[in-house]
């Protein structure tokens, strides 16, 4: 069987992790990290990359003119030309980050690969380091675009997070927040099929339940859905972090009316307790599924996660 480790594993270190790591790579187990942008700016201490980040606060234009627009009549090309411009805004402030850029990065890997808690659990580490040091060294233009896509998504869908999550009692803008969910959600759909770059589904999450949270939405719940909503809340993320949640990530799978996900799955080790676990996945499970009952050819479905918590060592 082939298990992900948690990043968070590694760098928490706990004393009984590395024998068990060992038993379960003795027994013919395969063993490694998620080759997933989060992993590698976890591991080198990067995760609060986007703390003085750009976001729509009441007195930015760009936000004004979004909330301005959402309380006239419908504007639909407006309303999409102002998506559109909260992506280019996003996609300009990652590619002016300093901590962006490709010399910057090959230089920290270099620093953390030889750290002596990168050392203890070399056999995973080393080969996402090298993994990146080539990608960013000998595939710079393809490397360097997956990752301010990636970025960028992310503050894309913090941002709509925050429109979404404003005046949540007013129900006039309701026609306005539908076209913008529905241009995430095409915007989702676009970078996946371009398979260039994996955009987070947690953060796409994340909006949904801004969305599904607001005051005209509240009756919709069944009795069961409100319970995951409720429970959910404890997993959305500060928003000055980069989300390194695989479990959810990893788990989000396109596939066709023919296929199926019995036999697809996911195993990993983590530090979260069980708990968390299954209220992220009932969450995605649940939003994801609300989506696809709006939008009837939506292919996304979540597999199956096994997960091995620490608690279970």
């Amino acid at each position: 069987m082939r298990y992900f480790v948690e990043t968070q594993l590694l760098k928490l270190n706990m004393p009984n992790l590395q024998p068990y790591l060992t038993q379960l790579k003795n027994k013919g187990n395969k063993l490694q990290l998620n080759y997933y942008w989060p992993t590698l700016f976890g591991l080198l201490e990067m995760e609060n990359l986007f703390e003085n980040f750009f976001t729509l606060k009441e007195d930015h234009p760009l936000f004004k003119a979004i909330i301005t627009a959402l309380n006239n009549p419908l504007n639909a090309d407006l309303l999409m030309r102002l998506y559109d411009q909260i992506f280019v805004e996003c996609l300009t402030h990652v590619k002016n980050m300093p901590q962006i850029n490709d010399l910057s990065l090959i230089k920290k890997i270099k620093e953390h690969k030889h750290l002596e808690t990168m050392q203890q659990f070399n056999e995973l580490t080393a080969p996402l380091f090298d993994y990146y040091t080539n990608y960013l060294t000998h595939h710079r233009c393809e490397a360097m675009h997956n990752l301010i896509l990636f970025l960028a998504w992310d503050r894309v869908c913090v941002n709509l997070a925050i429109i979404f999550e404003h005046d949540p009692s007013s129900t006039s803008i309701r026609e306005g927040l539908n076209l913008l969910k529905a241009c995430v959600l095409e915007s989702f759909q676009h970078i996946t099929s371009q398979k260039k770059s994996a955009p987070s589904f947690f953060r796409l999450l994340e909006t949904l339940y801004a969305d599904a949270m607001r005051q005209e939405n509240l009756d919709h719940h069944t009795e069961a859905g409100w319970k995951i909503l409720c429970q959910g809340a404890a997993l959305l993320k500060p928003r000055e972090q980069l989300a390194d949640l695989f479990f959810i990530d990893g788990a989000i799978k396109e596939i066709s009316a023919q296929e199926s996900l019995e036999q697809d799955s996911l195993s990993f080790l983590s530090s979260r307790p069980i708990e968390e676990i299954e209220i992220g996945l009932k969450l995605a499970t649940y939003l994801n599924l609300e989506v696809k009952n709006w939008i009837t050819d939506w292919p996304y479905r979540v597999k199956k996660v096994d997960v091995f918590p620490v608690s279970s060592f």
